[in-house]
């Protein structure tokens, strides 16, 4: 179980990142394997989200490195450390795509240099291709194909489910940006099944009302500067969805 408690009070206006949420909160629990924050745009679920993953060690976001210094202590995180982590966003999702594809054309432009290289006997063009091909048999068998020749919602699918560990922590930012419906539903589904059946927890921000519908979570909503227990019927992504499909004609007029 991870336990929050806010140890300090921000003054108006000090510190970084300072929002009303944040200096609001006074603990939290986080008593069942996956939690759901649902919130609108800048409603300061992101940051909180990085605060917990500066805490935790598993920064893979790269703007959360921005927090680390200047957050440190305030708050205590009580857990078992988990035996992997991850902080996870579509954003850092197609960072890392760019930084992938990239390597794999160097590692590919560099095989063809010493390929046709007339400086070197075969036997040395042999080692020195070694590390090269170790390197494009790694990247290749990493994921079922190279990432940025999929489309991004196969990517990202595949991205995330290889680092799926046992008893892994995984904080998610609005994962739903690089899916369709049908790729959140499996998503969803996965997260459940390694949520009931591996010991992971998952914490996750998003605005789709499909991910927020994951069985046995624990939905908070955050609305006015404070967190609030929901239930799924309760969520206002989920209300408002739900208001426009039973009456979408009308709401175009």
């Amino acid at each position: 179980m991870l336990y929050l408690k806010n140890l300090t009070k921000l003054k108006n206006g000090e510190g970084y990142p300072f929002i009303e949420l944040v200096n609001n909160l006074e603990n939290i629990e986080f008593t069942k394997p996956v939690t759901i924050f649902a919130g609108e745009n800048g409603s300061g679920k992101s940051t909180l989200l990085k605060i917990i993953a500066t805490e935790m060690d598993c920064v893979f976001n790269d703007q959360a490195n921005k927090i680390s210094n200047l957050q440190s202590g305030f708050f205590r995180i009580s857990k078992i450390k988990p035996k992997s982590s991850l902080h996870f966003s579509a954003e850092s999702f197609i960072r890392y795509i760019n930084n992938f594809d990239r390597v794999y054309s160097e590692t590919l432009k560099e095989i063809e240099q010493i390929k046709n290289s007339d400086e070197i006997s075969e036997d040395a063009k042999g080692y020195a291709l070694m590390p090269y091909y170790r390197t494009l048999y790694e990247m290749q068998n990493q994921y079922e194909g190279v990432l940025s020749e999929q489309s991004h919602g196969e990517g990202f699918l595949d991205f995330f489910f290889s680092r799926l560990k046992d008893g892994g922590l995984y904080l998610i930012d609005e994962l739903e940006a690089a899916l369709s419906y049908c790729n959140q539903y499996v998503l969803a589904y996965k997260i459940y099944t390694f949520a009931k059946e591996k010991n992971c927890q998952f914490i996750i921000c998003t605005h789709s009302p499909i991910i927020s519908a994951i069985p046995d979570a624990q939905i908070y909503e955050i609305s006015g500067n404070e967190i609030i227990k929901s239930s799924y019927n309760e969520l206002e992504n989920f209300r408002f969805l739900n208001r426009f499909l039973k009456d979408k004609e009308n709401m175009f007029k």
